[in-house]
């Protein structure tokens, strides 16, 4: 059986391979193609999600920069409509529409580095906007996504990322030529060149787009209606990263009994204390951690009980998370911060290694468990995370990256001619 699979994989990749040469001269004549300097095209989490990075760069760029053609290209034929009913022009991945567009832009802009093909694309600039600082090792560093596997296969895996590289560098935009990226700060610059395989100069100082919206303070319904319900009362959002029960085995629940969870305990000191507590998992477990009821004052909330998760980030009065990247982004409002690594030891060794040590790094009040958590919340333990660390790992997050990528881009620009 297994020999079979593996016969499969390898025909499979054969059959790719010959494709790939095939369509060789596509990507090459596309790169006479004559380009608009004013059409830019946008995609976020492998074209299924109008979100992060992109999205808020492209809607800084639609009321700041009219003169700029927006366009953003997804797989999901429901977000597209919905983003033409609000004007918002959007085609679909797969569409002959996109190609023609991918024939004409002049910029790309994304969140992952494959929302679609650029095989139309040679001698446009991308823009991987990627979507957070790494604590956790991504992409090139990252050694646990293909846990499991036979070496043939590793090695196999690795020959493809070669080939990509040097022959189809239009598969991935981490193999282009003319790829950019984005940091916070030097802190995480050798970390991200070291993941992306590129030189400290495609590296643009301007912080993440995304963390411009922690700032705009507009209406988020979901908020007004629990201010409303509960007032004078902090709000605790927690965040934790996703994990995944093909690489762990099984499905991360952080309120299981092992981690000393009580809800009738934990509803009485949020009661106490005045606190709400919303639980948003990470979109990518939405369908595979059930839903606990809504409860007073414990609230589980998905991406699509907002509008904007950062808008909506910045506005709650407390952080708390583990691995997330997130961290990274919510310090900048200068609110307090609590860690839960409750399954520390055991994420290090079946998810994700770290680029640097957790606890000498990591500023904020950590809970091992919920007897933690309920005695942070009870004796407000809890703390703002110094400027001392802030600068450390947000130098460049200041409220305005959109301007400041929008300004790289427009002097890039004017050198080129």
């Amino acid at each position: 059986m297994k020999l079979f699979m593996y016969i499969e994989k390898s025909i499979k990749r054969i059959l790719m391979l010959i494709i790939s040469f095939l369509s060789t001269p596509f990507w090459f004549f596309s790169g006479f193609s004559k380009r608009d300097e004013k059409l830019w095209l946008f995609s976020s989490w492998f074209g299924k999600r109008y979100s992060d990075n992109s999205r808020v760069f492209s809607e800084y760029l639609m009321k700041n920069h009219k003169d700029i053609n927006c366009v953003w290209v997804l797989k999901d034929k429901k977000i597209i409509q919905q983003l033409n009913k609000q004007g918002i022009k959007a085609v679909h991945a797969n569409s002959l529409e996109r190609i023609k567009l991918s024939l004409r832009a002049s910029k790309i802009f994304l969140t992952i580095g494959d929302e679609f093909s650029f095989l139309f694309c040679r001698g446009v600039e991308i823009y991987s906007l990627w979507h957070g600082m790494p604590l956790k090792k991504i992409c090139n560093d990252d050694d646990f996504s293909r846990r499991g596997e036979k070496k043939i296969i590793g090695i196999a895996n690795m020959m493809d990322k070669k080939i990509k590289k040097y022959f189809f560098p239009w598969k991935d935009a981490l193999y282009y030529d003319n790829t950019y990226s984005v940091t916070c700060s030097d802190f995480f610059t050798t970390f991200l060149m070291s993941a992306f395989l590129l030189p400290e100069s495609r590296f643009i100082k301007c912080g993440l787009p995304r963390c411009d919206a922690l700032f705009y303070n507009k209406e988020e319904p979901l908020l007004s209606r629990i201010r409303e319900t509960y007032p004078d009362s902090r709000i605790l959002l927690y965040m934790p990263t996703f994990r995944t029960s093909s690489w762990s085995g099984k499905v991360f629940n952080p309120f299981s009994s092992d981690y000393g969870f009580n809800m009738d305990e934990f509803l009485a000191v949020l009661e106490e204390k005045k606190c709400v507590f919303l639980y948003k998992p990470h979109f990518y477990d939405e369908n595979i951690i059930s839903k606990k009821e809504k409860m007073q004052r414990f609230i589980t909330i998905k991406n699509d009980d907002l509008d904007e998760l950062y808008n909506f980030l910045g506005q709650v009065d407390i952080m708390m998370t583990d691995y997330s990247s997130v961290y990274f982004d919510f310090i900048i409002t200068k609110k307090p911060v609590i860690l839960a690594p409750f399954d520390y030891e055991e994420y290090l060794s079946t998810a994700r290694g770290h680029y640097f040590s957790y606890f000498d790094e990591m500023e904020g009040v950590i809970a091992k468990n919920w007897d933690d958590i309920i005695d942070i919340i009870k004796k407000e333990k809890y703390f703002k995370i110094s400027e001392k660390k802030i600068d450390l790992f947000d130098r460049y997050n200041d409220g305005n990256s959109c301007e400041k990528l929008y300004n790289f881009i427009q002097e890039k620009s004017c050198l080129r001619k």
